[in-house]
């Protein structure tokens, strides 16, 4: 197996086809790559990388500390295998840019890039990853991918009057408009497992207050892929995530009414 360092550039995936509003309701759109690591994090790592990224990245860097829960692996039969899950805390270093709208974030074995609205478009945000994993992996070398996942948060801001989200949004459980009801407030949250691929797609969906105090409904979707036996080879890595940003696409498209692609189309 080559090193990381031998690997060359990353391959490029064709863009696939989706349909584009002109209004979308992305509140936010993140990347979020965890990697093998090819030896401990590196505080030096950091300083090079910021160096890498500056010109997009300009603004003060930030510390953000977050739990990292990990799943015990499968190999061993459930007798013989720790069932608990470790978790372990682990300092990130953000680096926004000068609005602070975008920004993007490494630490041990991880890189994010994320974007609020805004949205700037699928091809923006994908070179943005693709150069942030780039940089990421010239400087780090890590061994390969082990999880991936593309998470797009929408923001709906119905039209008023409205019925309610189920004129928007495929909701279960929210038939009780026969009795007179009209669903009104919730907090749902659905994990979706792809038959035959390590791949889930967890969807969130709940009613919210906006900043001007009008309501709202947020539609969460994250779909996560893992490489548990084997990790992902570098070279591959915008090929995965061009997968999963196509079965984000779908899922949205899934989820949502006539009535919707009709308001993001106004």
């Amino acid at each position: 197996m080559q090193k990381p360092s031998e690997r060359g550039s990353i391959k490029r995936s064709p863009s696939f086809s989706r349909r584009q509003y002109k209004n979308p309701p992305i509140a936010e759109a993140t990347c979020e790559i965890q990697f093998v690591p090819a030896d401990d994090w590196n505080l030096a790592y950091t300083g090079l990388f910021l160096e890498r990224v500056k010109h997009r990245y300009p603004s003060t860097p930030r510390e953000q500390r977050l739990l990292r829960i990990e799943e015990p692996k499968r190999e061993k039969p459930p007798a013989l295998q720790n069932q608990m899950p470790s978790v372990s805390e682990v300092t990130k270093v953000q680096f926004p840019t000068a609005d602070g709208k975008q920004l993007v974030a490494v630490g041990p074995g991880l890189l994010s890039v994320h974007i609020l609205k805004p949205y700037t478009g699928w091809e923006d945000f994908r070179e943005r990853v693709e150069e942030a994993l780039q940089v990421y992996t010239e400087i780090a070398k890590p061994q390969g991918i082990r999880r991936a996942g593309i998470r797009y948060i929408n923001l709906l801001e119905l039209p008023e009057p409205s019925e309610g989200p189920t004129e928007y949004i495929q909701i279960p459980m929210a038939g009780l408009e026969k009795l007179g009801c009209a669903l009104d407030t919730f907090g749902l949250r659905y994990e979706y497992v792809y038959r035959g691929e390590p791949i889930k797609a967890i969807v969130k969906t709940a009613k919210v207050e906006t900043a001007g105090g009008k309501s709202a409904y947020t539609l969460d979707l994250d779909v996560i892929r893992e490489w548990v036996t084997e990790p992902l080879n570098i070279d591959g890595g915008m090929v995965a995530i061009d997968d999963l940003r196509r079965r984000e696409r779908e899922v949205f498209e899934s989820l949502i009414t006539s009535k919707a692609r009709e308001y993001f189309d106004a």
